[in-house]
Order: structure tokens, then C-alpha cells, then sequence
């Protein structure tokens, strides 16, 4: 196989079988001011995001200036929305479907979330396609890269996100995960393994710029996974300006833990391409696996904490201090 930089970004649109064509937007009020000093006194910075039509889009600042970011683990890098210019070199990314230019660009300065990273180097993409299936601007995607020395904990119930350093872990000590599933870093992306109910063991790549669960073809009839004819089908678009349609399973229960386990949908879909690339999985969890939950990623340590759907947020410096 080839290897090439991975961008496993996905936007998805119902097709037919009673699902809109339409994209759906999703956003949140407004939130106040975090008090995070009270919430989370060892945080880097904490921020809100948006859901917009399944994906996470955060607000970050290139240069200084803000702009609207799809908060992407499907890649490492930092990729800007501009057009490759014609007669600089680019290379060739690998989408899930085919293949992306992409080109280097220097980075002065970008920061997120109370993270910043300065004299980096980033890449663009032509992502108007994108853009206009997702129905509002976006400044680019970020992977990886920019956040892999630091914890990341994620309310969807609330919309926010808080970061820690590496070394303050008494989130996970105060309030024990419901599970832990050990990840690696494959490409820069994370990649966790974990069993069926039947005991299979599915290797699959976590993607928070995939709106939904995929997986390979090949992997869904070994399994002998059934359509669930009620969900429609959807049309799957790429970075590459690839489009396929997709059929959902009905769900594969997953076991998380010896506490939890998830009911969990997947689209089939033919991921031949990504493999061929030096990305080897049965499939990808997405957006729909995360987004009813309340996790923390820690890409350095390879862990996935998962805490269900509510823990308590606001919790006395007092408290949290006599865990450190």
C-alpha cells in the first residue's frame, strides 16, 4: 500500500427512504462565560461548540483572526480552506473515498481553546464543496496535531469542552469512567480495538469528522450484519468530491466495559481506498457513537474515557485539589 496523509472528513445527506436531502443545522444558544477558575481549576482554557449537521465546529483564531473550525480527529493536520496554488508543489491526501490535494502552507499562529501553537506548518484543500453541504463558512479543519499533548473533556449535553494538561488527571479519579478503552495513534488518528457482543474484535478509527458510524463492507458481511431497511439510506461525501450511498445496519451491540455497552449503527460503506493508503480498519466511530455522552480523550496516554451521559460538572477547587 501507499502511505499517505489520511483526512477521513465526512458529510452525509439523507437520500431517499423518508430521510431529508436537506442538511440539517443544528446550533446551540449562546453559553455564558465559563467559570472555569470554580468548575475546572487545573484547565487549560475551556470553550463552547456547535453541532452542525453532526459535526463539531468551534471557533479558532489563524493568525489572529477567528473563524469557524471542524474540530477533526480523522486527521493530524491543521488543514486551511484555500484553493492549492497552481505551480507549487502538493501532494496527495487520501480521503475515504479518493484521493485530496493538498499543499503546504505556513502557520504564524493559531490558537483554540486556550491552546496555541506558533511557526507551525499547515495544509490547505479546496473545501468549497464541503463548505456548501455543511450550509455555513468554514475556515478549516483541525486535527490532531494541535491537541495531542493535552486532555480533552467533552459535554454534549452542555456543548462544551474543557482541556487539561497531561498531568492533572482528577477528573478520572473523582469520578471513575464508566470505561476506558485503550487507543493508538495510527497516522496520527486515534485507533481503538473493541469486541462484539459475539466477541469479534473490530478495529476501528474514532472520527469526530464523521457525522456517523462506518463500516468496511467487507468486515459487515463477516460479521453477517443486517440492513435496517427503516433508516434509509444516505449519500456519503468526502474531501475528494467522492460520493457513495450508504446502508445502515441494524445496531452491533459493542462491549465498552464490563458496565457498558452500546447498541451501536453503522453505514456500510467500501473504505478500500483509506486501507490501500496505510489506514487499516474494520470501520470508524463517529459523531453518533460520541455525541450522547460525556468523554475525555487523552491521545498521548491512549486512553477514551467515558462517563455515560451526565457526571456532575461544577465541583468545589477544594474537593478536586486533595486528589493531587
Amino acid at each position: 500500500f501507499v502511505m499517505r496523509r489520511i483526512v477521513l472528513t465526512l458529510l452525509l445527506t439523507g437520500y431517499f427512504a423518508g430521510v431529508s436531502g436537506q442538511p440539517q443545522i443544528v446550533r446551540s444558544e449562546r453559553m455564558p462565560a465559563l467559570k472555569l477558575t470554580h468548575s475546572f481549576p487545573q484547565a487549560v482554557g475551556g470553550c463552547e461548540f456547535f453541532m452542525i449537521n453532526g459535526l463539531l465546529v468551534v471557533e479558532a483564531f489563524r493568525n489572529g483572526q477567528p473563524g469557524n473550525y471542524v474540530l477533526d480527529t480523522g486527521t493530524s493536520a491543521i488543514i486551511l480552506n484555500e484553493k492549492p496554488a497552481a505551480g507549487l508543489a502538493s501532494e496527495s491526501g487520501a480521503a475515504v473515498q479518493g484521493a485530496v490535494d493538498l499543499q503546504e502552507r505556513p502557520l504564524n499562529s493559531f490558537s483554540w481553546c486556550g491552546i496555541r501553537s506558533e511557526h507551525k506548518t499547515a495544509y490547505v484543500a479546496d473545501l468549497q464543496g464541503f463548505e456548501d453541504r455543511l450550509g455555513m463558512p468554514v475556515a478549516g479543519l483541525i486535527g490532531t496535531g494541535l491537541y495531542k499533548d493535552y486532555e480533552l473533556f467533552f459535554d454534549f449535553s452542555r456543548q462544551l469542552v474543557v482541556i487539561f494538561p497531561l498531568d492533572a488527571g482528577a477528573l478520572h479519579r473523582y469520578h471513575q469512567p464508566v470505561a476506558s478503552l485503550k487507543l493508538d495513534l495510527h497516522m496520527g488518528i486515534p485507533v481503538i480495538e473493541i469486541p462484539d457482543a459475539s466477541g469479534h474484535l473490530l478495529r476501528l478509527g474514532l472520527d469526530s469528522g464523521s457525522a456517523k458510524n462506518l463500516i468496511d463492507q467487507a468486515c459487515w458481511e463477516r460479521l453477517g450484519l443486517e440492513e435496517d431497511s427503516s433508516a434509509g439510506v444516505f449519500r456519503l461525501h468526502d474531501l475528494s468530491n467522492s460520493s457513495s450511498l450508504a446502508t445502515v445496519s441494524q445496531p452491533l451491540e459493542l462491549v465498552l466495559s464490563a458496565k457498558m455497552r452500546a447498541a451501536v449503527p453503522f453505514l456500510k460503506v467500501d473504505l478500500r481506498y483509506a486501507q490501500q493508503s496505510g489506514f487499516a480498519v474494520d470501520g470508524i466511530l463517529g459523531m453518533d457513537f460520541l455525541s450522547d455522552k460525556q468523554v475525555s480523550l487523552n491521545l498521548r496516554e491512549g486512553y477514551l474515557h467515558i462517563w455515560g451521559k451526565s457526571i456532575p460538572v461544577e465541583q468545589s477547587p477544594e474537593a478536586i485539589s486533595q486528589l493531587d
